[in-house]
């Protein structure tokens, strides 16, 4: 077994050690099992990159790119269509209630600016809450 250092972000190692508390592995085993992937999957020409496996990460793809002209800002999603961005996070979270009741067919979702910079899942998945 060989050793490998890496040089990393202080935040990234941080959300790495919650995470690995979380899973009860180490970070080398979630480094190994990560890399283990490339090792598993089949060859994709020469290049390491490949493509998102599912079609929900190529849905979050998608979407992280619609809301990178939208920086610093909640972005409101049905579908492929922005249907509000705003800085305020109490505007943009009514804005997905009401796509709720606008786009009945349609599944919002809300693109954090935060979660963003970690390119973390989009999904934000909250209930119309019904009044009585």
């Amino acid at each position: 077994m060989r050793t490998l250092v890496l040089q990393l972000d202080d935040e990234l190692i941080r959300h790495a050690e919650v995470y690995s508390a979380k899973t009860g592995k180490s970070l080398a085993e979630l480094v190994g099992d990560y890399l283990a992937a490339f090792r598993d999957e089949p060859r994709r020409g020469a290049s390491l990159e490949s493509e998102p496996a599912t079609a929900a990460e190529r849905r979050a793809q998608r979407q992280y790119g619609l809301a990178a002209e939208y920086p610093g800002e909640f972005v409101v999603l049905v579908g492929e269509e922005v249907v509000h961005h705003s800085a305020d996070r109490q505007s943009a979270f009514a804005a997905y209630d009401q796509a709720f009741v606008d786009f009945p067919s349609g599944h919002p979702v809300i693109v954090d600016p935060a979660r963003r910079l970690r390119r973390r899942p989009v999904v934000r998945g909250r209930s119309l809450k019904r009044s009585a």
